[in-house]
C-alpha cells in the first residue's frame, strides 16, 4: 500500500497525554517516524485505536498535537500505534528543521 505522505524517520521523545471519563492518561513515548498525516511512536501502555491523546514535545506546553490512536501493532511492551494529527501540528516544521540540521 502507498503512503499518503512522505515519512521523517527520528527518535524524539514525547509525552501522550489523554483523558477518559475515569482518569487521565499519561506516559512517556518515543517518536519513531513522523509525517504531515501523523506520528508513528513506540510507548509502554497499549493504546486503543479511537483514542484521543494530546502529544507534547519536550515538555513544553505549547509544543502540542492533538491526534487520534489509528492502529496499534504489538502487544508486547513496547507496542507501536499510529497517531493522526486531528488539527495543525505547529512544531512539525521545527521537528523537520532541526532533523535536518543534525543530518
Amino acid at each position: 500500500m502507498a503512503r499518503r505522505f512522505d515519512r521523517t524517520y527520528t527518535r524524539l521523545p514525547v509525552e501522550l497525554v489523554g483523558e477518559s471519563p475515569t482518569h487521565k492518561f499519561e506516559a512517556p513515548a518515543s517518536v519513531i517516524d513522523v509525517s504531515r498525516g501523523g506520528l508513528r511512536v513506540q510507548t509502554g501502555p497499549s493504546l486503543i485505536p479511537g483514542q484521543i491523546l494530546n502529544v507534547f514535545v519536550g515538555g513544553e506546553p505549547d509544543h502540542l498535537a492533538r491526534c487520534r490512536v489509528a492502529w496499534t501493532h504489538g502487544s508486547a511492551l513496547p507496542s507501536e500505534a499510529g497517531l493522526e494529527f486531528l488539527g495543525a501540528a505547529p512544531w512539525l516544521t521545527t521537528i523537520r528543521i532541526k532533523m535536518r540540521a543534525l543530518a
